[in-house]
């Protein structure tokens, strides 16, 4: 099984996970290496997934984790010289956030116990300095990569301690704030997309209800957001911001 390819910031690689080292235990002979829409993987299954990279050709392809936990959830660093992952027990529970060199070398632990959903991947700043994360716990939060000496306190994103935060989207600009974060906020019990940025806004500030998002215009100056009715699956608006001073509050 293989899943979730990534191409490298320059193109030269594409990152993965695969089972292709570890599997067998739940997979009969005649069904091995067949179409993955055929392949069962269960957690009773003795298999886990690891990172790899490639050439797009397929040639190089080297394993980049060795440990006995499922590596997933990867994002290549913006210079394309880091990887950072999730380590876990298992495919869909809660893990620890780590980093490494793109050739698996200096892998170092950098956070704990992040939201156990196989979906959610992190999230680098344009600068490389902090990853975005949705701890388990409560909350977005900030986590300091610590990699050329850039060792900052980790924080959490003011006012997203309700939100199961699924998808957050740092803004094309130097930085990378302001952060948007789509998630369900649980005491009020509504999916939505906020904002925040730091000294203009005291938390993240609500700006629609909405069923999926953020995603960037080609430009990088606006995000789109779309409510969907849950029930019928259909699209009942779609909201665009800009990440001008215009759309937060006075």
């Amino acid at each position: 099984i293989y899943g979730w390819p990534f191409w490298s910031p320059e193109g030269e690689w594409l990152s993965f996970y695969s089972n292709r080292d570890t599997a067998g235990a739940g997979l009969p002979s005649d069904r091995r290496g067949g179409l993955a829409k055929e392949l069962v993987w269960s957690q009773d299954d003795d298999s886990v997934f690891h990172l790899y990279r490639a050439r797009p050709d397929g040639s190089d392809m080297e394993r980049l984790t060795f440990d006995g936990n499922h590596n997933i959830r990867h994002e290549w660093s913006p210079d394309g010289e880091w990887i950072a992952f999730v380590r876990a027990d298992e495919y869909d529970a809660p893990g620890d956030v780590w980093v490494m060199r793109a050739d698996g070398t200096d892998a170092r632990w950098v956070f704990e116990s992040i939201y156990g959903d196989g979906l959610v991947h992190l999230a680098w700043s344009p600068d490389g300095k902090w990853l975005a994360a949705p701890a388990t716990a409560e909350g977005l939060w900030i986590v300091s990569t610590g990699i050329n000496g850039a060792e900052e306190d980790n924080w959490m994103v003011p006012g997203t301690g309700d939100i199961l935060c699924d998808e957050y989207a740092w803004s094309a600009t130097d930085s990378g704030w302001p952060i948007f974060v789509h998630g369900y906020h649980k005491v009020h019990r509504r999916r939505a997309v906020w904002a925040y940025l730091p000294g203009v806004t005291d938390e993240a500030w609500l700006l629609a209800d909405s069923g999926w998002g953020p995603a960037w215009a080609p430009t990088g100056e606006r995000i789109a957001s779309a409510f969907v009715d849950e029930a019928s699956g259909e699209v009942f608006e779609v909201s665009l911001f800009s990440i001008e001073p215009s759309i937060w509050p006075d």
